[in-house]
């Protein structure tokens, strides 16, 4: 009904035009005399009424946008119906409608506005290889983009290439050979118009930690004979207790003359996660024990000594010595950080990866003392505190 209106007021203008005007000469007028607008994002039809008095035909410069008819002619009013597809693009996009009437011409600038944005990349984990290489990730996005590695100041292994975009693309990383055991870690940020997706990148080292003089197998799972010490490497003595870790975090605490060393991060967010494998202060070839591995191994046999404080663990547990551990480890027994202040000095506090299955607050631990492995402490614990690590082989 409202297109009859239109076109009802279209003729009427256009008699009174034609009144005062020679049938003779040509002409091609635009009732609105708007020659640019603005439409929305979505897929919507528009209309345009002109007076004409020759044959003419109307042509647009994109694909996205149909006008019908296209082509007419006699001395009338006219409208053209202007059929506009969704933007899937998260940007303004312009269409030319020319109207061609002899010698005469309109054009009409149709402006769209962007569609929504959007932003994926694939894959969101790449696990590199410890020697220099080349990896990619595939950006799918409808507008610009930015992309960014973290802390480039210190990530300088890991570069990427291009750092902006528009719409779909590849971003190419490039990892330099990493020295020693301890893998390292970046993230490539991907951001556009307020959304973002992050890539982790997790490098190994060029060397797998595989001193055959460290392991011992018991049960079927091996374990290293050596605490943790700085992230990626084991403690050079059996008897050494290493570093203290929070949970999932890959900073080792050290106790040094009544205070801790570094400061102790007292503001620590919980997740509902098990350890990540990017913060896995093991060397690798290792990792944390699960909550089964670790209670296996406190079941299979225990043995405290006081001189250093700690226990044997194993089969071999109560014969066991430096010289000849047979199927048993030694855990030194030297506490656990809590707000900044050692506590439990002669009790062995040790991680699991396993998040606590009744609330993310707690992760399964091993805790022992002087009168048994299990005697009145809980197995699990507040993720904030530091405690040991003992690794198991991958």
């Amino acid at each position: 009904m409202k297109k009859n209106y239109l076109l009802l007021f279209a003729i009427v203008s256009f008699a009174i035009f034609v009144s005062c005007e020679s049938e003779d000469k040509p002409f091609l007028i635009l009732l609105d005399e708007e020659t640019e607008f603005s439409v929305s994002a979505e897929a919507h039809e528009y209309s345009k009424v002109f007076n004409c008095n020759t044959s003419w035909e109307a042509t647009v410069d994109v694909t996205w946008c149909t006008v019908s008819p296209n082509q007419g002619e006699g001395n009338s009013s006219f409208i053209i119906y202007i059929q506009v597809e969704a933007n899937p693009m998260a940007a303004e996009r312009t269409a030319i409608i020319t109207i061609q009437a002899g010698s005469l011409r309109k054009n009409i600038t149709l402006i769209q506005q962007p569609g929504a944005p959007a932003l994926s990349i694939s894959p969101a984990f790449i696990r590199a290889d410890g020697i220099e290489n080349v990896y990619s990730i595939a950006v799918t996005s409808n507008a610009q983009w930015t992309a960014v590695v973290n802390d480039a100041a210190v990530n300088t292994w890991c570069t990427i290439t291009p750092n902006s975009g528009f719409g779909n693309g590849t971003i190419t990383v490039s990892t330099k050979r990493n020295l020693g055991y301890a893998r390292r870690y970046a993230f490539v940020s991907v951001v556009s118009d307020g959304v973002h997706r992050t890539d982790t990148i997790l490098q190994n080292g060029d060397e797998i930690y595989s001193d055959p003089s460290i392991a011992v197998t018991i049960n079927g799972i091996t374990w290293a004979s050596r605490n943790v010490d700085n992230f990626g490497r084991f403690t050079d003595f059996s008897f050494n207790a290493g570093k203290y870790y929070q949970f999932n975090r890959p900073t080792g605490y050290s106790y040094v003359e009544g205070r801790i060393e570094p400061a102790f991060e007292s503001g620590y967010t919980n997740e509902y996660s098990d350890w990540s494998l990017i913060y896995d202060p093991c060397p690798c070839g290792w990792r944390l024990p699960t909550n089964t591995e670790l209670e296996n191994l406190r079941m299979s046999g225990f043995r405290w000594i006081n001189e250093p404080a700690g226990a044997w663990f194993g089969p071999d547990a109560q014969s066991a010595t430096t010289i000849a551990p047979g199927k048993a480890i030694f855990l030194p027994a030297q506490g656990l950080i809590s707000q900044g202040e050692i506590l439990g000095a002669e009790e062995g506090w040790y991680w699991t990866k396993t998040q606590s299955t009744t609330n993310d607050d707690y992760v399964y631990v091993l805790p022992f003392n002087r009168t048994g492995s299990y005697p009145v402490l809980s197995r699990v614990y507040l993720k904030p505190n530091a405690l040991l690590v003992r690794c198991v082989k991958e």
